[in-house]
C-alpha cells in the first residue's frame, strides 16, 4: 500500500434512534460519534465525559456559562435591584408583548457538541480504517483471479 489517508479528529456527537455496542467497552449505548469522512461510532456517555477519551474541542461561537443572557421576566416575587448609582428603578417603557410584537429573540442553542480523540483512539480509528480499506482492496483482487476447478482432474 502507497498511501494511507488519515481521517479529520474532530467529531461531532449525536444521539442515534437505535442501540449499537461502544467502540471501547462494547456496552450498549445511543450516543455516536461522527465526522465529516463519514467516520461513525457508538460511544459511551461515560466515554464522552472521559478525558483520556476525548476532550471537547473549543469554538469562537460558544459563548462560555457566564455570558449566557439574563433571563427575560424575573421572577413575580422578587423585586427590582436598583442600579449601584443610587438611582430609582425606571418604569417599564412598554407594556407586556402581544401577538403582534415579538416578545425577545429566541436563545439559539450552541448546536452539537463538537469533541476530539486523544492520539491513542484516533489511531484506533485510522487504523481500523486502515484495515477495512485494505480488505476492500483484497476483496476487489480476490474477484479478478481465475477461479479453482471444483472437480478434480481426470486421472
Amino acid at each position: 500500500m502507497a498511501t494511507s489517508a488519515t481521517i479529520p479528529n474532530e467529531y461531532t456527537w449525536r444521539t442515534a434512534t437505535t442501540s449499537g455496542s461502544c467502540f471501547v467497552c462494547n456496552k450498549e449505548s445511543t450516543a455516536v460519534l461522527t465526522n465529516e469522512s463519514n467516520d461513525w461510532f457508538y460511544v459511551c456517555l461515560s466515554h464522552l465525559s472521559d478525558a483520556s477519551f476525548c476532550r471537547e474541542k473549543k469554538t469562537a461561537d460558544a459563548l462560555p456559562l457566564s455570558a449566557a443572557p439574563p433571563p427575560a421576566n424575573p421572577p413575580s416575587g422578587s423585586k427590582a435591584v436598583p442600579a449601584a448609582t443610587g438611582t430609582a428603578p425606571a418604569a417599564p417603557a412598554q407594556a407586556a408583548p402581544t401577538a403582534a410584537q415579538p416578545a425577545a429573540a429566541p436563545i439559539v442553542p450552541a448546536g452539537p457538541k463538537k469533541v476530539i480523540l486523544t492520539t491513542n483512539f484516533h489511531f484506533l480509528r485510522e487504523n481500523l480504517m486502515r484495515k477495512r480499506a485494505q480488505a476492500k482492496t483484497a476483496k476487489s483482487v480476490v474477484s479478478q483471479m481465475p477461479s479453482v476447478p471444483r472437480r478434480p482432474p481426470p486421472s
